[in-house]
């Protein structure tokens, strides 16, 4: 719990919605482009881009991406996070592509589990299912989701690849980091 004289700082994952402009905001792809809006020659869409070819030499190919480089269009912040950080707070948003950093992930795939192994595929009953699932996950059972989280990072922080850091933390007994002696385990192994 926050007291007046603290900051929260609120984690998010990559979700879309999480990152989800509100109705009045600004966003290029969804403004009136009718004629006289832009000038003579410009494509609403260029062809490397509608077939997704990257092509370092077109910066500004088509009108939408024009406008959504604009200072006034990039540096907008999702309606969650303009929200949280307007009361003087701060917003992290987990790297997509490591869900192992992020515990989050670790609670929902624990409630996933739970629902696939109690569904009765029914609707009603799945959505039943659904909140049994997250009921049936402990606070004890997410701050060890957390703690691994931690541990995960800290191996990476410690130049870990992946195969050892999986072995450090699945060997390391420790609260938040890997030990000193798992490290030198691995260390000697490797060299």
């Amino acid at each position: 719990v926050l007291g007046a004289n603290h900051d929260g700082v609120f984690a998010f994952n990559n979700a879309i919605s999480h990152k989800a402009f509100s109705e009045n905001m600004l966003v290029a792809s969804k403004m009136n482009l009718g004629p006289g809006l832009w000038q003579d020659g410009m494509m609403l869409e260029c062809i490397s881009c509608k077939k997704k070819e990257a092509d370092s030499n077109i910066i500004y190919c088509y009108t939408c991406q024009l406008m959504a480089n604009q200072p006034d269009f990039f540096e907008q912040r999702g309606q969650i996070q303009q929200e949280i950080e307007s009361h003087g707070h701060k917003v992290i948003f987990y790297h997509k592509f490591h869900p192992e950093l992020n515990y989050i992930k670790m609670y929902w795939g624990m409630a996933k589990k739970y629902t696939r192994s109690n569904c009765e595929y029914s609707l009603p009953k799945t959505r039943e299912s659904i909140i049994r699932a997250f009921d049936s996950i402990s606070v004890e059972q997410i701050r060890s989701f957390a703690r691994l989280s931690y541990r995960w990072m800290d191996a990476y922080q410690h130049g870990l690849k992946r195969k050892a850091t999986e072995y450090a933390v699945k060997k390391s007994k420790k609260h938040r980091m890997i030990s000193e002696e798992i490290l030198n385990q691995i260390n000697e192994f490797l060299n």
